[in-house]
């Protein structure tokens, strides 16, 4: 029993000494939005949203990531990036894509802001029917293909959040196109209509039956009824509540 335990001590040994000094995590910053140049269109090339992007310093939040499961030093991210209201006054998707773990990225937008010329921003769903897009969330599938939904919508009338996915082939080089999958209807602070929100995604990776599929899921909110008056037998006067919203 000693020479086995002492067999084993030896192998487990050898297997720690082969896998070598484990590396300490790192930390890169994502978005170079004070270095002129940085922010590129999707189809190359610059325009005034662009050049104020790359030197605005505007703030980003609600960050999104993703790695290529076909080869993982291809890390993409996106925000609600809001340099693109220097130029088109509203928040827009950024889309940021790395080829080498992190370390270094290459920044734009995802296409169809509203000051948008370029071909793919002309060819967008949501060019010219909303002001606003982010609540960003991405997935690739098992042949690195990188999909993004994102929600687009307007803060003023008509208030008409929307629900899209963009299409990033070649391990999320190339941007391919953007489909609308569930537009809302002008929805009045929620006093009527629809209004699409809080949109994830996820794309199924295997290679089995369903492989390649792209599920997506978000609340919809639906009209909320005015207030109405309630008794509450455990307080001793009336109370106004209006239901939460649907979705």
């Amino acid at each position: 029993m000693a020479r086995r335990a002492l067999l084993s001590l030896v192998t487990l040994g050898l297997v720690v000494g082969l896998a070598g000094p484990a590396q300490a995590a790192t930390e890169s910053k994502v978005t170079g939005d004070d270095t002129p140049g940085s922010y590129q269109l999707a189809d190359g090339g610059t325009d005034d949203t662009m050049t104020r992007c790359s030197e605005g310093r505007r703030q980003q939040n609600e960050p999104t990531v993703a790695v290529d499961p076909t080869d993982p030093s291809v890390v993409v991210a996106g925000s609600n990036d809001y340099c693109a209201a220097i130029v088109n006054n509203e928040v827009w998707a950024g889309y940021y894509r790395s080829t080498d773990g992190g370390q270094a990225w290459s920044l734009s937008l995802v296409p169809g802001y509203p000051d948008d010329t370029s071909d793919s921003g002309a060819a967008s769903p949501v060019h010219g029917t909303c002001g606003a897009s982010g609540d960003p969330t991405q997935s690739f599938d098992g042949e690195g293909n990188l999909f993004y939904g994102f929600i687009c919508f307007n803060r003023s009338k008509p208030i008409n959040g929307g629900v899209y996915v963009a299409r990033y082939s070649n391990h999320g080089a190339d941007y391919d196109q953007t489909v609308l999958v569930k537009r809302g209807t002008p929805s009045g602070l929620f006093q009527a209509g629809l209004f699409q929100d809080k949109i994830n995604l996820t794309a199924d990776q295997t290679d089995g039956e369903f492989g390649g599929n792209v599920y997506v899921a978000w609340s919809e909110y639906t009209p909320s009824p005015p207030p109405t008056p309630c008794w509450c037998p455990d307080r001793p006067t009336a109370e106004t509540r209006s239901p939460r919203p649907s979705g």
